[in-house]
């Protein structure tokens, strides 16, 4: 992976931790729309898959009470294969998914390929599209410019880690840009990877 051009061409992922615990504070107030859309940047900070990895993945949602969700999707750059990540209750209760999700729904255990992002009550179903705009507006809002791209939030948590220390083969494994990520997220999701989002919470 490069590194150096990563760490240059990137915005603080402060801002949207910033805007999210600012979200956090009000939740009383935030409505549905705007808490899914929370949930999926920071699934994509925490896991580092793309959108459209994120929109049709599988989300286990059995353990959640226990404070771990179980997301399984397929990866079709690179690598090509399914991975299944695990997602654990976060130390700030602001940046945490499993937070989050109790706020959002949990009135089933588990959704199919995409079911989770469909408004069950208004029968309205989240596209792609409709997602990335979504997840747009929030980037807006933080302060970061509107030329950037949502896939921009993946090269942050990227640059937040290897600024914070994390080495070229934790961010690589973690990122699924080396050849060994892909073999071992197929199978399961390596305690290392948890060790690099603890770090990005900082």
């Amino acid at each position: 992976y490069c590194i150096g051009s990563v760490r240059m061409s990137t915005p603080s992922i402060n801002l949207l931790w910033k805007l999210i615990e600012d979200k956090q504070k009000t939740i009383i107030s935030v409505n549905d729309e705007t808490k899914m859309t929370i949930i999926m940047i920071l699934i994509m900070i925490y896991t580092n898959l793309r959108l459209k990895e994120l929109h049709r993945a599988n989300i286990d949602l059995i353990k959640l009470d226990e404070g771990i969700i179980t997301i399984e999707t397929i990866v079709k750059k690179g690598e090509t294969g399914t991975v299944k990540l695990t997602i654990r209750s976060s130390e700030k209760e602001a940046n945490s998914v499993i937070y989050w999700m109790n706020n959002w729904r949990c009135e089933q255990k588990s959704y199919k390929q995409s079911e989770i992002w469909r408004n069950i009550t208004a029968d309205k179903h989240y596209t792609y599209e409709s997602c990335s705009k979504l997840i747009r507006k929030q980037m807006c809002e933080a302060g970061i410019p509107k030329g950037q791209r949502v896939t921009s939030i993946r090269a942050a948590a990227i640059t937040k880690a290897i600024n914070l220390g994390a080495s070229a083969e934790q961010v690589n494994r973690w990122s699924r840009h080396a050849d060994t990520a892909n073999t071992v997220l197929k199978f399961y999701d390596r305690n290392n990877n948890e060790d690099i989002r603890r770090l990005i919470q900082i």
